[in-house]
């Protein structure tokens, strides 16, 4: 429901989107591609699981990771800034989280940050999901980052 809102005010406004994702592993970009017409606004995606690709692709500062970790808004906003550089997107989505089954870095099973990046203005958040199957919290973070951005795009529409 909500990547066919964001489809409908992208194409309105001719505005184009691009993700960098690593908890969700692409269901993020499959979500929004699942929309017909997508190739009018969806420019593309970087699945950055590994820190190495973070790095390397998208330009998250190795201090970044070290100070404050993969599952940070650090992190996120940088690989948005990242994804904004190489993708020449109206808006970037990126996100970085916590499945499970185990917590990792400090953070909690069900821990999701996520940066959207529109008009040059970077909203951070960050959630904390009840925790569930990895499969069903990744379905949830995909969810939360659409109705956000939907609702982000509501507002500047």
């Amino acid at each position: 429901m909500y990547a066919r809102l964001i489809a409908e005010k992208l194409l309105n406004h001719k505005l184009t989107i691009a993700t960098a994702e690593s908890v969700t592993g692409g269901l993020l970009s499959s979500s929004l591609t699942d929309i017909a017409g997508a190739s009018r606004f969806f420019k593309g995606a970087i699945v950055a699981y590994s820190n190495e690709l973070k790095k390397s692709l998208l330009n998250v500062k190795q201090s970044t990771l070290i100070n404050h970790g993969a599952v940070s808004r650090y992190c996120v906003r940088e690989m948005a800034l990242g994804l904004m550089q190489k993708f020449n997107v109206d808006i970037a989505v990126a996100c970085s989280g916590l499945a499970g089954p185990d917590a990792l870095e400090n953070q909690a099973v069900g821990s999701l940050f996520f940066c959207v990046i529109v008009a040059n203005k970077a909203y951070d958040f960050e959630t904390k999901l009840p925790a569930g199957s990895r499969n069903e919290l990744r379905q949830l973070f995909v969810q939360k980052i659409l109705q956000t951005v939907e609702h982000i795009l509501s507002e500047i529409s």
